[in-house]
């Protein structure tokens, strides 16, 4: 029989992996929001909306600002910040 050498270097074809989707480009609705505007960490978060970080912390964990956490700090949009401005 035939065994697999495995010293040998296999080459695969990254288009074949890539051509198995249905939609390459994910984002349905435009750009992500992240991709606009300002990005804010929560000190410069607070700042802009003049709260405190704890309460700011309540609000993201509450689910009323979208916020992405990238690594051990929090991420967020100026337009998150200024849609939540317009409810109060």
């Amino acid at each position: 029989m035939n065994e697999p050498d495995f010293n040998q270097a296999t080459v695969f074809d990254s288009h074949d992996t890539l051509d198995r989707r249905k939609n390459q480009d994910r984002r349905k609705n435009g750009p992500a929001p992240w991709s606009v505007g300002r990005i804010f960490n929560t000190r410069q978060a607070c700042d802009y909306l003049q709260i405190s970080r704890p309460t700011l912390m309540k609000l993201i964990h509450a689910g009323r600002i979208h916020a992405k956490k990238i690594g051990k700090g929090w991420k967020l949009a100026e337009a998150e910040l200024r849609r939540l401005l317009g409810e109060r």
